[in-house]
């Protein structure tokens, strides 16, 4: 889920136009990135080469310092800011990692941030749109933000291979404090762990 939107944040000039999009863009996002925040979701793909589309529900907790909890579907991934624990119920797996270079630029945290220093240009009142070269040059084609009530209602990308995901955020509840055991995964008895 999270590796579709992996790209590093760049500073660019920004016309008068998609400078107050930005502005008010970087705002709404920066609460998702400096308060604990749960939010019920539902993440739809369109797989262009397959022509086929898939569909799946889920919550995510984030919190500062790239802590998570998602779950989705038959999958959890957990992060406490260090370790990332990914794990398959169905396949009774735990795949376990240190938090690196490559893997910090795909948590949703790290999204969150470099989404808020993108250059959105508005198209209406509650939609905005990233589209450049430095987008393409890092897989996406286009970012879309939708806006409702100056909070976020849903993010499309599109990326080069043009398969499109849209996440609807269904319900958003901003925390004033989180229960830290949620970031740290204890792994099942009987479970494969896979350390990579």
């Amino acid at each position: 889920m999270t590796k579709k939107i992996i790209f590093i944040a760049i500073f660019v000039v920004f016309s008068a136009a998609n400078l107050c999009a930005s502005q008010r863009i970087t705002q709404i996002l920066e609460r998702f990135t400096n308060s604990p925040v749960e939010i019920d979701f539902e993440q739809s793909t369109y797989w262009a080469v397959r022509e086929r589309d898939s569909r799946v529900r889920g919550k995510i907790i984030l919190a500062p310092g790239n802590r998570f909890n998602i779950s989705v579907g038959r999958m959890t991934y957990i992060c406490n800011g260090e370790t990332f624990w990914e794990h398959n119920s169905r396949q009774r797996q735990v795949i376990v990692r240190r938090i690196d270079e490559g893997l910090s630029k795909s948590l949703p945290t790290e999204m969150l941030r470099i989404l808020s220093g993108a250059s959105f240009v508005e198209k209406s009142a509650d939609f905005a749109v990233w589209q450049d070269d430095y987008s393409r040059r890092n897989g996406f084609e286009r970012v879309e933000v939708h806006l409702e009530n100056s909070q976020i209602s849903r993010i499309i990308i599109t990326d080069i291979d043009h398969n499109i995901t849209t996440y609807t955020f269904r319900r958003v509840v901003f925390l004033p404090s989180v229960d830290e055991s949620l970031f740290n995964f204890v792994i099942p008895s009987g479970v494969q762990v896979h350390e990579r």
